[in-house]
């Protein structure tokens, strides 16, 4: 797949929608770090070593 190594943040507080939306994204290729929030997005990068390739942020979450 030429998703494979793409490294995709998504960041909704919709815990439904960050589901549906990382879910997609792994059955893609792409490898997902999803988190509810901003800082918790980047506390779980950080612990990749690796910047993200896209960052994806809900419209109204809050902490994006």
């Amino acid at each position: 797949m030429r998703n494979a190594g793409k490294l995709v943040v998504v960041i909704d507080d919709d815990p439904a929608v960050l589901e549906t939306t990382a879910s997609l994204l792994r059955s893609s290729g792409f490898q997902v770090v999803a988190a509810e929030s901003y800082s918790e997005a980047m506390e779980r990068l950080g612990k990749l070593g690796r910047p993200a390739d896209v960052i994806v942020c809900g419209a109204i979450t809050e902490s994006c």
